[in-house]
């Protein structure tokens, strides 16, 4: 009975080892098969287009030359347009690496530039993704992780970007302006054509970019219209007059255009500055989008803002009522840049320590006395000056310590200067940083203080005037922080 007995448990235990070898193996086969499926569903996510995101964010982007050798190279930018451009400066440390962190506003193309390489890369990138760049010096390869890593490969290993067939200067002769446009087209569906074959294989994503492309160079070559008949008809004996490319050109393109909406987001920020250049108003471009906006639309109104913004100068009220029919993120996005930009305008024309004169009423011949009545009883030190010599910008930078000295010893610190000469928001801009009085007189006194009554005959200028109002020095160009220090100690002590 006891054989029995362990006969059937070993039999029972036997069997328990296979059934749960069987269930192992079934596991392991669910679990790779489920792998499996992730990755392949993960890949066809990539392969697909991905729209560009329309918000701002704080992005960062780790850049490494994996064959980097000591005595390279390190210097590099990353530079972007779209809604607000910008440009970041880096180098790479010891081991050719580098990371950038910036501003982005919405998903961009942005250009990457190293000293080490011999030629620009372009990156998609998302606003507030980190992501990592690894690319080698010697060959057209790199690798990318992050939001855009199928599309990025794309653009690091392609080498020279597909375009469309290059227009051939020999068939256009004898062409008219509207048979050229057709060509152009044809060129474009050409293209579409070799594309299409290749979408299966590329994937969506691939596609839509190489689309888009083919696009703007359609585009390119219909507002290259002129140099191209130029080059054609170059030294014919029919000469005839050239084509204008005008806006109403593009018309052929009106569709496609019109519907690429926000995805041109991700494409080169010169070519869509080109298209853009022939739609001088928002009229002809909303007609032009067929009423359905996008970023042609926004892009337009954003660049009425760029000279402002890049040169720290608030944005208007007009500025702000112009982006109040743009989409909602930008809208939203200039916005705040008018009331941050306002507020800090505000704070920094609030500095202490310069002080804004009051130009006396009186003819030119007597502006300049009329002004130094005023400091009777002091030692004056005058600077002529305009914001746009480098020379006299130069010159305020090297006697900044002689003047710190000389301000707490009573030296009364004056720079004049002139309406055109100097703008007066760039010269509001500027001298809140410059301790002391300034004033902005008439451009016909400027004129007549710099050319008649001191004839100076450049800039920087100099006066020393005594207590009694007396001008005892004259100085063309910066005499130098010692000689300065010199005539303004002497002129103290009598």
């Amino acid at each position: 009975m006891e054989v029995v007995r362990d006969n059937f448990w070993t039999t029972f235990f036997n069997r328990m080892k296979m059934k749960r070898k069987v269930i192992l193996v079934v596991v392991a086969i669910l679990f790779l098969l489920g792998s499996g499926y992730a990755q392949k569903t993960e890949k066809m996510k990539v392969r697909e287009w991905q729209s560009p995101v329309l918000k701002s964010a704080r992005t960062c982007l780790e850049v490494q030359v994996q064959d980097y050798e000591p005595g390279m190279k390190k210097e590099g930018y990353l530079s972007w347009g779209g809604f607000l451009p910008g440009k970041r400066e880096f180098a790479l440390d010891e081991n050719g690496k580098a990371l950038i962190k910036f501003e982005q506003h919405g998903s961009l193309l942005l250009n990457l530039s190293l000293a080490c390489m011999d030629r620009e890369l372009e990156i998609v990138l998302n606003p507030g993704e980190n992501a990592r760049l690894y690319v080698n010096t010697k060959e057209t390869r790199g690798e990318f992780e992050g939001d855009y890593s199928e599309l990025n490969q794309y653009l690091l290993c392609r080498g020279e970007r597909n375009c469309s067939y290059p227009v051939d200067l020999e068939k256009i002769k004898g062409m008219t302006e509207n048979e050229y446009i057709l060509y152009c087209k044809e060129l474009y569906d050409s293209r579409l054509k070799e594309l299409s074959k290749q979408k299966k294989k590329q994937g969506e994503g691939w596609f839509r970019y190489a689309q888009l492309e083919a696009l703007l160079d359609c585009a390119e070559d219909i507002y290259s219209m002129n140099p191209n008949f130029e080059k054609a008809y170059q030294g014919a004996k029919d000469s005839r007059d050239l084509p204008y490319t005008k806006y109403s050109c593009f018309n052929i393109l009106q569709p496609i255009f019109a519907d690429a909406g926000y995805d041109l987001m991700l494409l080169p920020d010169h070519s869509i500055n080109k298209m853009l250049s022939y739609f001088r108003k928002e009229e002809q471009l909303q007609a032009f989008l067929e009423n359905k906006g996008g970023y042609l639309l926004d892009l337009q109104k954003a660049h009425v803002c760029h000279s402002r913004v890049n040169n720290d100068l608030p944005l208007r009220k007009e500025h702000l009522a112009l982006m109040q029919t743009a989409s909602p993120y930008v809208k939203e996005l200039f916005t705040d840049i008018y009331e941050k930009g306002n507020k800090a305008w505000a704070e920094h024309l609030a500095k202490p320590g310069y002080k804004i004169g009051k130009v006396p009423n009186v003819p030119k011949e007597q502006v300049f006395d009329s002004i130094m009545t005023g400091y009777r009883g002091e030692v004056v030190f005058v600077d002529f000056w305009y914001v746009y010599c480098k020379s006299c910008l130069r010159a305020m930078n090297e006697m900044e310590e002689v003047k710190q000295e000389f301000e707490k010893k009573g030296v009364k610190f004056l720079f004049i200067t002139g309406a055109k000469a100097s703008p007066e928001e760039r010269w509001l801009k500027m001298i809140p940083d410059m301790s002391g009085d300034h004033y902005r007189v008439t451009n016909e006194t400027y004129r007549y203080l710099i050319d008649e009554q001191f004839k100076m005959g450049g800039l920087p200028h100099y006066l020393v005037v005594d207590r009694e109002g007396n001008i005892k020095n004259s100085f063309r160009g910066f005499m130098g922080r010692e000689k300065m220090r010199e005539v303004l100690e002497n002129e103290l002590k009598n």
